[in-house]
């Protein structure tokens, strides 16, 4: 289940990252850097304390607009909106 998490699931992510910036007529390459620095940080930092963003900081304001953002597709709001509560809960 670890190896899922780690790698299926991080690669669904991905693939959903790629079709938003394709949506917004957007260069999914300029995503690249951030990716491997991600990773990168999550490898030496441990992935607890590499974690950032909006969800981190309790941003509501942020987190809403994406959630709106993304009513395009009920499925991924929602797993947005889940994963987004859950690092608010382990924080």
């Amino acid at each position: 289940i670890a190896a899922v998490f780690a790698s299926n699931f991080s690669n669904h992510m991905l693939r959903l990252a790629e079709e938003i910036m394709n949506r917004k007529g957007l260069d999914y390459e300029m995503l690249k850097p951030l990716i491997i620095e991600t990773i990168s940080k999550s490898l030496e930092l441990g992935a607890k304390r590499a974690q950032t963003g909006p969800a981190l900081r309790a941003d509501f304001t942020t987190l809403e607009a994406h959630y709106q953002f993304l009513n395009y597709n009920e499925q991924v709001a929602e797993l947005y909106k889940l994963i987004s509560q859950d690092i608010i809960d382990s924080n």
